[in-house]
C-alpha cells in the first residue's frame, strides 16, 4: 500500500512539471494585462487642457498596463517630454530602452517638472510581448500627472476629446 501511494505521489509531482498551469498562462503579463485608460490621448502631440487633463494616481500598482491608439499599440517614450504634453500637466516618460522581445526588464520613469526633465522618479516594468509592449505601472502621487505613450517622431495628432 505505502508504495502504490509513493507511486502516485511521484506521478502526481512529475504532472506538475509537465502541464502547463493555468495560472502561468495567466501570470503572463503579455496574456493577462488591462488597457490603461485614455490610451489614446496620451500622445506626446496632446496637449493638457485645465479640466480635462488624464491623471494616473488611481492606477493599480499590481497591474500590468498596454496603452493603444487609433492605430494599435503604443510605446512609452524613451526621451524626455515636455510640461503640458500627453493630455496632462506633469507627463511621465521612460527613461531607458524597451527589452528585446520575451523580455521583462526594470526601468525608471521619469516625470518632467516645471525646472527639471526628471522631477519625480517611479520605479516599473516593461515587457516586450513581441507585437507590444506591457508595462507594470506605478500610481502618481499627484493630480494632473499621467505616462506617455506614443512617440513624437510618429507625428499622430491628438483625437478630438470626448
Amino acid at each position: 500500500m505505502a508504495t502504490s501511494m509513493s507511486c502516485i505521489l511521484s506521478f502526481l509531482v512529475i504532472l506538475m512539471y509537465v502541464l502547463p498551469s493555468e495560472s502561468s498562462a495567466v501570470s503572463d503579463p503579455c496574456v493577462s494585462h488591462e488597457r490603461i485608460h485614455k490610451g489614446k490621448y496620451r500622445g506626446t502631440k496632446c496637449n493638457y487642457r485645465l479640466g480635462k487633463a488624464v491623471n494616473d494616481r488611481y492606477i493599480k500598482d499590481s497591474m500590468w498596463y498596454i496603452a493603444v491608439g487609433s492605430n494599435g499599440p503604443l510605446s512609452m517614450p524613451t526621451f524626455p517630454v515636455n510640461v503640458d504634453e500627453c493630455s496632462t500637466k506633469l507627463p511621465i516618460w521612460m527613461n531607458g530602452t524597451h527589452p528585446d522581445t520575451g523580455v521583462t526588464v526594470n526601468r525608471t520613469a521619469c516625470m518632467t517638472g516645471p525646472t527639471m526633465k526628471c522631477q519625480e522618479e517611479y520605479k516599473i516594468q516593461v515587457k516586450n510581448c513581441s507585437a507590444f509592449n506591457v508595462y507594470k505601472l506605478q500610481k502618481t502621487t499627484g493630480l494632473e500627472m499621467a505616462y506617455c505613450f506614443g512617440k513624437k517622431r510618429e507625428n499622430v495628432p491628438c483625437p478630438p476629446t470626448d
